[in-house]
């Protein structure tokens, strides 16, 4: 029997150093029987040029799906938003008995992913991506897969689910049909992160034929793989606990899904709470939670958070105003590239002005993010010797946006503890299974074109999901 697999990319690129939002379809044709699967389905945040303009967002062209023809599954990799953010929107192509596979960490976190992007439209005062319908309509599909292994994800078709090391519950869906396997890696790590261990290769008798999602994120950076968590992680140890010590304030920007937890843990397993307060703030409190829970455990291999001596920001008004009056403290708090808006936006009024205080920023920075103008700002403060003001995006206490100027005096630092594997590794991942064909994505244009050169004589077929939208297979 001829089966024919057809495999479309619906994210793309807005500009050649970003990276899109992810989303696959997978339509297979089997004998009489067709099914469709997708896997992921992300939204990114596009920064308003100048405070207190209106943010939009970059989602993929769900067009795609009014060919009439419904969805039969959605496979969730893990639940950042570039990845899981727009899922809602796929409500109105769903099949009536269409189910939303996830792993069960990525099950306790995605309530409050849907919400933040509610909230997010209501900032903004823009016409929202999805409703409350349509979220309400996916956590009635949502099906928690419990540990690694395979499983039946429709009849005939069986899905080989893989820890993948990005974040807590993140995954790869390795598909089995026809006899070849095609394999949805989502992001990927393969280093140890606290709580969750690297990710490894796929059993042998699962390496797929097709790599038809990879993670190609640092594909055109060869300082990645000079770089090393724990060494960067030291850094900002170090750095923060001599801060402390001079009795000035020190402030981690991190992401709330497992970024923050991460940070929290190696502050507690280092004493830094024995120096002086530290709180964890922003969505990081919920998310930290969890991870601590056996709601974040999916894998085996996965451990707990160590948090001792950590306090948590509540949400009572006047927390964070307490919280900050000890003249040293550090605190972990959402957004991770530091705005606009969000928990931050309280501390950097506190960080900014204070020349002996510390602003850390715990990983990449995207371009027109507060974290970004922070860093060019402080680039142009050595070179000059002129402590600038800046104005930053923010909201009144009646949810109203205003824009806020605050001098920059403070000290910065940027630590690289990302959860992506580096240049080197990737290539290595990609050697170390050989498939028949590999599609590139997740990476900017250089990173593409980077890996898709290296790779030239080891895989048969490389395709970059940039250049060719779409491939089709025949078994």
């Amino acid at each position: 029997m001829s089966i024919r697999i057809r495999l479309t990319r619906l994210g793309a690129r807005r500009t050649p150093d970003g990276i899109e939002p992810s989303c696959g379809v997978m339509d297979i044709q089997k004998g009489s029987e067709s099914y469709r699967i997708v896997t992921d389905c992300g939204l990114i945040p596009v920064r308003a040029q100048e405070p207190g303009q209106d943010p939009s967002w970059h989602v993929p062209d769900l067009s795609f799906f009014e060919d009439g023809k419904p969805i039969d599954a959605v496979r969730l990799t893990h639940v950042h938003g570039d990845h899981a953010g727009f899922t809602p929107a796929l409500a109105k192509y769903l099949g009536p008995k269409a189910k939303v596979w996830m792993t069960s960490p990525s099950e306790a976190m995605i309530p409050n992913v849907f919400e933040d992007g509610l909230k997010a439209f209501e900032r903004a005062r823009v016409r929202p991506l999805f409703d409350e319908n349509d979220v309400a309509d996916v956590h009635l599909r949502i099906r928690r897969i419990f540990k690694p292994g395979p499983f039946e994800i429709l009849p005939g078709i069986t899905d080989y689910v893989h820890p993948e090391g990005h974040i807590g519950g993140a995954c790869s869906f390795t598909t089995l049909v026809g006899g070849k396997r095609v394999h949805y890696s989502g992001d990927r790590c393969s280093h140890d992160q606290p709580g969750i261990r690297g990710a490894q290769l796929l059993p042998r008798e699962w390496y797929p034929h097709v790599i038809a999602n990879s993670d190609c994120t640092y594909g055109a950076d060869p300082d990645s793989d000079r770089r090393s968590w724990r060494e960067e992680m030291d850094r900002g140890l170090e750095q923060c606990a001599a801060t402390l010590r001079a009795g000035a304030p020190v402030l981690f920007c991190s992401f709330g899904i497992h970024r923050g937890g991460a940070v929290i843990h190696e502050l507690s397993r280092h004493g830094v709470p024995n120096l002086a307060p530290v709180y964890l703030d922003g969505s990081c409190r919920t998310y930290t939670e969890i991870a601590m829970s056996d709601r974040g455990r999916w894998s085996e291999l996965d451990t707990l958070l160590h948090v001792d001596g950590v306090r948590w920001i509540g949400r009572e008004k006047g927390e964070r105003y307490e919280a900050s009056q000890p003249r040293a403290y550090a605190v972990v708090s959402t957004p991770g590239m530091g705005g606009p808006g969000g928990a931050a936006a309280f501390w950097k009024r506190q960080v900014l002005p204070n020349p002996d205080a510390l602003l850390v920023f715990t990983g990449y920075l995207a371009p027109d993010t507060d974290g970004a103008r922070i860093l060019e700002a402080d680039a142009e403060r050595r070179r000059t010797g002129v402590n600038p003001v800046l104005a930053f995006e923010d909201q009144d206490p009646d949810g109203r946006p205003r824009v806020e100027r605050l001098p920059f005096r403070c000290k910065v630092l940027q630590i690289r503890i990302g959860a992506h594997d580096s240049q080197g590794n990737i290539l290595e991942w990609f050697r170390g299974y050989r498939p028949e064909t590999a599609v590139l994505c997740h990476g900017s244009e250089a990173a593409l074109a980077s890996l898709s050169s290296s790779l030239e004589g080891d895989i048969p077929q490389v395709v970059r999901s940039d250049q060719q939208r779409t491939i089709e297979l025949e078994f």
